[in-house]
């Protein structure tokens, strides 16, 4: 079955937006500004990490409740991932993240209100940085539309041990297919001019867009020799829509030639997907999974 999109014209901004993120307060709940170190980050990215993308999908109802369950979700895969990447997460659902027990005793939130998110600020993407984790920068590279409508990318850098650049990018451009945006964002890529450069993309991207040759990345899926057609590779519509046969493979990752994959795979698909109770039994805390890396050669 042939896709349709309808699109609208997104164009990559010239000019990124900077910001920092947060740390917990020692024995307190209230969450203190980090100053970002650009320049020497007193600890190099460790050599292996494991990075988790999920889009907790901003239009859904009980927010609160479906970002909390999702959370519990990768918990329950007993990892710590170096790096957690959400999109679309509701305002309502970041008060969900900024409560939650494993959030407050293991990382460092990128955002602990919409101030830094583009558009009405009511919903955005956030990353969860590992407390262990030095960042050298944050920033968002916006996304902006002929009619009005605005998304961004999240941008993540560490330093390995020889100080240079190892840059993590989550987006979430929907059901937009769109290559040239791939093209736009991959514009960031410290790898664009480098073999051994660090680059790592991962979030919603469009169900058929890849992103051009001459980025120098690889659609991590594929390049582990999977079919991209195969609803096992699906992380749109697997938990609400399976009889119906409806699903995507929306959210990817892609990585530089200097990044080596462990592994990749769904979280919170199937029988393992996060669950809300509800009156009558339960319903799905969401209608996408997440993915999860396995990453080595970072440092």
């Amino acid at each position: 079955m042939t896709r349709v999109y309808i699109t609208q014209a997104f164009q990559v901004a010239a000019n990124p937006i900077a910001q920092s993120h947060y740390r917990l307060l020692r024995n307190t709940t209230a969450w203190s500004l980090v100053t970002t170190q650009r320049t020497s980050p007193s600890r190099p990215i460790p050599p292996g990490i494991d990075v988790v993308s999920w889009c907790v999908g901003h239009t859904l109802p009980s927010p609160f409740e479906r970002t909390y369950a999702i959370l519990d979700n990768i918990q329950s895969c007993n990892r710590t991932p170096g790096i957690i990447f959400l999109q679309d997460v509701h305002y309502q659902g970041l008060d969900a993240i900024l409560t939650h027990p494993w959030v407050m005793d293991c990382y460092h939130p990128t955002d602990v209100d919409g101030s830094n998110w583009i558009g009405d600020r009511s919903f955005g993407t956030v990353a969860l940085v590992r407390r262990d984790l030095d960042l050298a920068n944050v920033f968002r590279v916006p996304l902006m539309a002929e009619q009005g409508r605005v998304r961004d990318a999240l941008v993540l850098d560490f330093v390995d041990r020889q100080a240079q650049i190892v840059r993590f990018m989550s987006t979430n451009l929907g059901t937009t297919s769109r290559g040239d945006l791939l093209a736009g964002l991959a514009e960031y890529s410290p790898a664009r001019g480098s073999d051994s450069a660090k680059f790592v993309l991962v979030g919603e991207t469009g169900a058929d867009a890849e992103p051009p040759v001459d980025a120098r990345l690889k659609d991590v899926y594929l390049d582990m020799g999977r079919n991209g057609d195969d609803p096992n590779g699906w992380s749109w519509g697997m938990n609400c829509y399976p009889r119906m046969g409806m699903g995507e493979r929306r959210q990817k990752a892609f990585v530089s030639e200097g990044v080596v994959v462990h592994d990749f795979g769904r979280i919170g698909a199937g029988p393992n997907a996060p669950l809300l109770a509800e009156a009558g039994g339960y319903v799905y805390a969401s209608e996408n999974s997440g993915v999860m890396l396995i990453l080595a050669n970072l440092s």
